[in-house]
């Protein structure tokens, strides 16, 4: 049964729809940030997740300080590069996990946290991006 399960995880196509999904996914919470923030990261292809080089004005705090600042001061989640190694330092890692929906409002609160005086949205529900 596992060698069929493969078999069928292999030649069902599955991948290419959740390919599509994710695409979707990025290009929502990409459009937003951009949209609030102008924050750029590269658009990447067949992945659910997204690797951000730190907002200019935080690459000096590094990876962690901003992911915690952020988390509680906007309710969004992500994970700080360091994490994932010393290689980490300076980026952030944004998974595409949640609905497009989720992950645009994750975005504009991003935005308004990096860009101060935009009013922020409801902090109430701390949103995983």
């Amino acid at each position: 049964f596992i060698q069929r399960a493969a078999i069928a995880a292999l030649t069902g196509g599955g991948e290419r729809e959740m390919a599509k999904i994710y695409e979707r996914r990025r290009d929502a919470f990409m459009a937003a940030v951009l949209a609030h923030a102008g924050w750029y990261m590269p658009k990447v292809s067949g992945s659910m997740y997204l690797w951000a080089k730190l907002p200019k004005q935080y690459a000096k705090k590094g990876s962690f300080d901003f992911v915690k600042k952020l988390l509680l001061e906007t309710g969004v989640c992500l994970s700080p590069g360091t994490g994932f190694g010393k290689e980490g330092e300076g980026y952030v890692r944004i998974a595409l996990v949640a609905s497009e929906e989720r992950l645009a409002e994750a975005a504009k609160r991003i935005g308004a946290f990096l860009s101060p005086g935009k009013p922020t949205a409801d902090r109430s529900a701390v949103l995983a991006a």
